[in-house]
């Protein structure tokens, strides 16, 4: 099978696990957090490998998302060791999805880029369903924040692939 179709499938599942938690449950700001924080570990070593300033500018952002979604968990008071490590997560279905595509995105400029594209992806699909949960304004305006940005992120991406 080809690797492409592995990873969508793989983003597919992750997507639909995520939804199920966020229908029956509280927002796991947790894992929001680890999503965020995989972006950010993904884009520091693609842009590393293939100094493309895309990957150098968001994952400036992405550590800002970080730092948003842990005001939401300090505020909330919530169990969580946050690590620093980067490549390491809690949850097992992000550490699965971080080895993957960080895999893929060594292989080639155009491949880091898919990879982008799939994060953000992504994350706006889970941001996209956390929002539809009544939450409390303050944390609505900071999720409703990263979305904004996550599809900045999507669309900058995709811009720099069509100049490949």
């Amino acid at each position: 099978m080809n690797n492409v179709i592995k990873i969508v499938l793989i983003v597919v599942l992750f997507g639909t696990q995520m939804s199920k938690a966020q229908e029956n449950s509280t927002i796991d700001y947790r894992y929001l957090w680890e999503e965020e924080k995989l972006a950010h570990d993904i884009y520091d070593t693609l842009g590393k490998k293939w100094d493309l300033r895309v990957f150098h500018n968001i994952k400036q952002s992405e550590r800002r998302h970080m730092e948003s979604v842990e005001i939401i968990i300090k505020e909330k008071a919530i169990s969580f060791e946050l690590f620093a490590e980067k490549g390491k997560f809690h949850s097992v279905v992000l550490q699965n999805l971080y080895n993957k595509l960080l895999a893929k995105g060594l292989q080639s400029p155009k491949s880091a880029l898919e990879v982008g594209r799939i994060i953000e992806k992504t994350d706006i699909s889970d941001l996209e369903i956390v929002l539809t949960k009544k939450i409390p304004l303050s944390e609505k305006q900071i999720l409703e924040s990263l979305l904004f940005a996550s599809k900045r992120h999507l669309a900058a991406f995709e811009r720099k692939m069509s100049q490949l």
